[in-house]
């Protein structure tokens, strides 16, 4: 991908599938800098994927561009994907949610609009087509926690979405440093919708707030705060800085596997987690963890399961955290569920 990024603005060919994993790349930094919570970033993300495989689909060739906005006192985000392709000659029919002429079973044009905030499109048969989207930041929101200052001993990556017609996603994540090393959890709350995401805030909540380091004592902490939801399935993983080893423990179906640094571009000498069946929240399996020993460059992989789980099978995982996350979801999410891959590479102290 060709792309020309200033301060405030993006402008990116879009051609091929790695343009497609590279634009998501791109425009969730950009998501960041302004301070998009993460549901917000999710949609923003989610709804850039859309427009840009329409362009692959029915055009072949376009450019994203994406503008940082202010307006009335509010900051937001103005994408706007273009094309000179064969234009919609039905656009009413082209928003309506189902519709597709490519067979496909992504959103589409009704996805992105009901994605974001504020949703325009022009197009001209044999001419061409223009969408344009706002995202506008909430007042109030927070700043993402950045993982990569100063004092971190971890390098990560994340991408997400949502279930195809929803606008929240159960699919959550936590990095918190400590003075010993750094905790990190993929959580993912049951079903879909509001309610699975309720239930992985709450969790969320209970593993940046606490205290504790301890794994078995942090997902009692979080079965403890989650009897009245639904309940979630989780894996966390705990590195301890000055002994360079690791603990993990994963109830329910959010798979992890260690990838060390010697064998990146290979399957060979992968480690993974041991699910122990259970929902947080309402039952508990015997907790259990695992202790392994990590070495500077080992990666851990953690998926939700709207992730394919040939996800394992990937190589050539030596390329940084964040263009490994958006290669797994773009190559195995799937299109019946939330979907979330972390990330996070052990880089020793900083």
């Amino acid at each position: 991908m060709q792309g020309d990024a200033a301060e405030n603005n993006l402008h990116l060919a879009i051609t091929s599938d790695e343009d497609i994993l590279s634009a998501r790349t791109q425009i969730r930094a950009a998501a960041i800098r302004l301070g998009f919570p993460t549901t917000d970033m999710v949609r923003i993300v989610t709804a850039v994927s859309e427009l840009a495989r329409n362009i692959l689909l029915y055009a072949g060739r376009g450019e994203l561009s994406l503008e940082l906005i202010s307006e009335n006192g509010r900051q937001g985000v103005l994408i706007t994907a273009q094309d000179d392709g064969p234009g919609i000659p039905d656009l009413n029919k082209a928003l309506l949610d189902g519709f597709s002429t490519s067979g496909g079973l992504g959103m589409g044009l009704p996805g992105a609009r009901r994605l974001m905030d504020e949703f325009e499109i022009l197009s001209e048969v044999k001419k061409g087509t223009v969408v344009r989207v706002t995202k506008w930041l909430s007042e109030g929101s927070m700043r993402l926690e950045k993982i990569h200052k100063g004092g971190s001993t971890v390098e990560s990556g994340i991408a997400e979405r949502a279930l195809p017609g929803e606008t929240a996603t159960g699919d959550r994540y936590v990095i918190r440093n400590h003075p010993g090393g750094v905790i990190f959890a993929v959580i993912d709350g049951l079903g879909h919708g509001p309610e699975a995401a309720r239930a992985a805030e709450t969790a969320v909540e209970v593993l940046r707030s606490s205290p504790s380091t301890d794994i078995v004592g942090l997902v009692q902490e979080c079965h403890d705060r989650l009897r009245r939801t639904r309940g979630v399935v989780m894996t966390l993983v705990s590195l301890n800085t000055p002994s360079s080893r690791a603990s993990w423990i994963g109830i329910g179906n959010v798979q992890g596997m260690l990838v060390r640094a010697s064998s990146v571009q290979n399957s060979a000498g992968r480690s993974f987690t041991l699910l122990r069946s259970g929902i947080v929240g309402q039952r508990l399996p015997t907790l259990q963890p695992s202790a392994l020993t990590i070495e500077r460059g080992d990666t851990f992989v953690i998926a939700t399961d709207g992730v394919a789980l040939d996800f394992m099978k990937e190589h050539n995982l030596g390329a940084p955290p964040q263009a490994i996350a958006d290669r797994i979801l773009e190559r195995h999410g799937l299109d019946n569920d939330d979907a979330l891959v972390l990330v996070v590479r052990y880089v020793g102290d900083a």
